[in-house]
C-alpha cells in the first residue's frame, strides 16, 4: 500500500496534523504519534487503517491514480443517459446596469423573439428525451433576465407541463434591482428557488461600478431591500462579492454590513468572494500568482468563517468534481437570445463560439464542440494534490489575470485551518 498522491498535510499550532484527501474530499486529524506512523508508512500499526483505505488516503501499490482521474473525466464527457439536463438560458443580453467589468459589454444587445422561444422549448425538451433525462434544471441568465419576466413565465410553464412540476427546478442570476412582490410570486410560480446577486462594494462603490441607467430608482439600497425580500419569502440567495485591488477594503465592509442586516437569514443565504477576471494588463486586477491575492482571499475567508457564512465543510469548497464545470458535459448547454447554443455561459452572444442553435440542434463536428469535449489537462495539473477537486481549472480563464490555477488551491491551507476549528468545536 502507498500514500495517495492527492493528500495534503497541514500542521496545526498544537502539533495535530490535518490530512486532506482530494480524491474523496475527506479529512482526518492525526496526533503527533499517528503522524510519525503516517510518514513512516507503518500501516500495520496505524489506527483505523481500514478507514484510511476506504477514504483513499492510502491506495494499492499498483493503482494508477492519474489514469483513474482520466477515466472519470472521459466517462462524464460521454453521450449517455443522465438524470438531469442543465440549461443556462439568457432571454436577453440587455441590462439596466453598465458594469465596467462585464464580459458581455461588447456583445450585441438583443431580446429573444417568439420564434426563437418556441424553437428553444422544443430543443430543451427533445434533447432531454434523447438523453433519457427525468429532470430539467434551468438557470436564467442575462443580460438582466428579469427584463423578460413574461418570457420566463411562458417557458417555465411549458417545460413544467412537459416534465412535471416535481422534475423541474430553476435558479436565476440577476443584479437584483428589478425584484418586487410580483417577482417573488413569479419565482414561486416558476419554481425559481435560488437567486444569485452580485455586490461590488458598499453603497458608494457599488453605485459607481453598477452605473445603473436610472440610479434614482435602481441602486444599492434597492438591491439590499430586495435581498431581504427574497430571504423573507424563502428564496435562497447567493451573494457574490467581486473583488479587485481597488475595492478589497470596501468588500470587507460589505461583509460586515451583510451580517448586520441579514444575520438572521443565514439559513437562506450563501456569501462568497471571487476576483474579477480580465486582462493581464489591467493593474487594478489581481494576478493569480500574486502574494497579495492569496493574502486577501485568506483574510476574507476567515472573516466569512467568523461570521458563520463559511461554517461548514461544504461551504468551504471541499467537493470532488469529475470535470471542472458543466461545460465539459454532454448534458449541459447555454442558450442566448438568438438561439445559439454554447458550452459555457461566458460565450453567450459570441456566435463564433456556438456549437449549434435551437433550430438545427447541436453540431458535434463543430470545432468549438470538440474543443470542449476533447480538452486535456496540463502536465502541471497532473501533479497537483487537488486535481480531483479542480480537474484542470477554468478554460475561460486562460490568457486572463486568473490564468494559473484554481482558487481552491490558493485558499487550501487557510480553509484546512478553518475546518480544523470546526473539528475542534464539535
Amino acid at each position: 500500500m502507498k500514500k495517495s498522491m492527492f493528500v495534503t498535510e497541514r500542521i496545526q499550532s498544537n502539533g495535530d496534523c490535518v490530512l486532506f484527501c482530494a480524491e474523496t474530499a475527506s479529512m482526518i486529524v492525526l496526533n503527533s504519534e499517528a503522524l510519525k506512523m503516517w510518514h513512516n508508512e507503518e500501516w500495520d500499526q496505524f489506527p483505523n487503517f481500514e478507514e484510511m483505505v476506504r477514504l483513499k488516503f492510502v491506495v494499492d501499490d499498483n493503482e494508477d491514480q492519474l489514469a483513474l482521474q482520466c477515466q472519470i473525466r472521459n466517462f462524464v464527457k460521454e453521450p449517455r443517459s443522465v438524470k438531469t439536463m442543465n440549461f443556462v438560458i439568457a432571454p436577453t443580453l440587455f441590462c439596466n446596469a453598465r458594469c465596467s467589468y462585464c464580459f458581455e459589454k461588447r456583445t450585441s444587445k438583443k431580446r429573444m423573439t417568439a420564434e426563437t422561444e418556441k424553437a428553444m422549448i422544443s430543443f430543451v425538451t427533445s434533447i432531454s428525451k434523447k438523453f433519457n433525462a427525468k429532470r430539467i434544471a434551468i438557470a436564467w441568465f442575462g443580460g438582466e433576465p428579469l427584463l423578460e419576466k413574461e418570457l420566463i413565465r411562458r417557458v417555465s410553464h411549458q417545460i413544467i407541463d412537459e416534465v412535471g412540476v416535481n422534475n423541474y427546478n430553476a435558479s436565476i442570476t440577476t443584479n437584483g434591482s428589478l425584484i418586487d412582490d410580483d417577482t417573488i410570486e413569479l419565482f414561486k410560480e416558476c419554481k425559481i428557488t435560488s437567486v444569485q446577486i452580485t455586490l461590488d462594494g458598499t453603497e458608494e462603490q457599488y453605485n459607481l461600478i453598477k452605473n445603473y441607467v436610472n440610479p434614482q430608482k435602481f441602486n444599492y439600497q434597492t438591491v439590499i431591500k430586495n435581498i431581504e425580500r427574497c430571504c423573507k419569502n424563502g428564496i435562497f440567495v447567493t451573494v457574490r462579492l467581486n473583488i479587485s485591488k481597488t475595492n478589497y477594503n470596501d468588500v470587507r465592509k460589505v461583509i460586515s454590513e451583510l451580517e448586520e442586516r441579514f444575520g438572521e437569514y443565514k439559513k437562506h443565504m450563501h456569501v462568497y468572494v471571487f476576483p474579477i477576471m480580465g486582462s493581464k494588463e489591467d493593474t487594478s486586477l489581481y494576478m493569480f500568482d500574486s502574494k497579495e491575492l492569496k493574502q486577501d482571499m485568506e483574510e476574507i475567508n476567515k472573516q466569512l468563517f467568523q461570521l458563520g457564512y463559511k461554517s461548514s465543510y461544504k461551504s468551504l469548497g471541499f467537493k470532488v468534481r469529475p470535470v471542472h464545470c458543466s461545460a465539459f458535459r454532454y448534458h449541459s448547454y447555454s442558450i442566448d437570445p438568438d438561439g445559439n447554443i454554447f458550452r459555457c455561459e461566458h460565450h453567450l452572444g459570441q456566435s463564433n463560439w456556438a456549437v449549434g442553435n435551437v433550430f438545427e440542434g447541436i453540431n458535434e463536428e463543430s470545432p468549438m464542440f470538440k474543443y470542449w469535449i476533447n480538452s486535456k489537462i496540463s502536465e502541471k495539473c497532473e501533479t497537483c494534490k487537488i486535481l480531483p477537486m479542480c480537474q484542470g481549472g477554468c478554460t475561460i480563464a486562460k490568457g486572463t489575470n486568473l490564468d494559473i490555477c484554481s482558487m481552491q488551491l490558493l485558499t487550501l491551507d487557510t480553509n484546512l485551518d478553518l475546518v480544523y476549528k470546526i473539528y475542534e468545536g464539535r
